[in-house]
């Protein structure tokens, strides 16, 4: 496992993305931070491999000149304390019931000519994952 700083790239990701398009899937067993910079590109980053830290997770967004999205599960709590200069952040609903204590996803950070996106994933609530789970539908659709 590699680290900097002391703390673990699984649990702690940068992602940097200038002049071009790029998709990551995350895996991680106690995701801490995720760091997004994303310059005149795109940039898609899934979730959906991911279990929090029980504190929860900050995405920590620099987006200038492009478009981030990213695909988390359906049952997250999503936070948004980003802004957004001459642009867009739209974040899906949920369905997260009151008094419910979901996993929770911070966002923070700028979008400056640019976007931010967070899609929600069907089928991504932990009781969905029986044996017989039917994958014949796309969770990123």
């Amino acid at each position: 496992m590699a680290y900097i700083n002391g703390r673990s790239l699984e649990n702690n990701p940068v992602i940097t993305v200038m002049l071009g398009d790029s998709s990551t899937y995350l895996q991680s067993s106690c995701l801490e931070t995720v760091s997004l910079r994303c310059r005149t590109g795109a940039l898609q980053v899934y979730f959906d491999q991911v279990e929090l830290s029980p504190e929860g997770a900050v995405v920590m967004v620099d987006c200038k000149l492009g478009s981030v999205e990213l695909y988390v599960p359906n049952h997250w709590r999503i936070v948004n304390h980003a802004s957004c200069l001459l642009g867009a952040i739209e974040v899906t609903n949920s369905k997260v019931e009151p008094g419910e204590n979901p996993p929770t996803l911070l966002l923070t950070g700028k979008v400056s000519f640019g976007a931010l996106e967070v899609f929600r994933l069907r089928g991504q609530e932990p009781q969905d994952y029986e044996e017989t789970q039917d994958i014949s539908e796309n969770p990123y659709s």
